[in-house]
């Protein structure tokens, strides 16, 4: 599980990096993923407040709040506020994958697989399409495994 955070987090980074200048308005927070994916999370969360009280309606801000949540259901709610808020931001089609993501880890697969079509349709190059469709080819093999076992 650790090394898919390590892998995700490396894909987000490099969709970063190409897409850099695209949304050079919105705080950016990488140093703050780095340090979360460094075991650091104690850094960030330092830095949060501050940057929530400097850029309250940054949708990276929010993005790096929703990482930083413990909650699955209120980081879901964040990430929610992102892609209906700000449909265009740098981590909107992370967000999308995330709220896949909590969904998935609930067993919901119904509804994580809503948001895979949403992820798909509203961000076609997203990176993280690969990752939510082996994640779901996984689970098929799995289950037919089990059924045949």
């Amino acid at each position: 599980m650790k090394n898919q955070f390590k892998f995700i987090f490396f894909i987000l980074f490099i969709s970063l990096l190409s897409q850099k200048n695209l949304f050079s308005q919105e705080v950016n927070i990488v140093p703050y993923l780095k340090q979360i994916d460094n075991g650091n999370k104690t850094e960030a969360l330092t830095h949060l407040a501050e940057l929530k009280d400097n850029y309250p309606d940054d949708p990276s801000v929010m993005f790096l709040e929703g990482v930083l949540t413990e909650n699955g259901q209120d980081a879901v709610a964040i990430y929610t506020k992102i892609i209906n808020e700000y449909p265009n931001s740098r981590y909107a089609d992370a967000a999308v994958f995330r709220i896949y993501s909590y969904y998935y880890a609930l067993g919901l697969y119904n509804t994580a697989n809503s948001f895979l079509k949403r992820l798909k349709k509203y961000y076609p190059k997203s990176p993280y399409i690969k990752i939510a469709e082996q994640r779901m080819d996984n689970f098929k093999k799995s289950k037919t495994t089990t059924i045949t076992s």
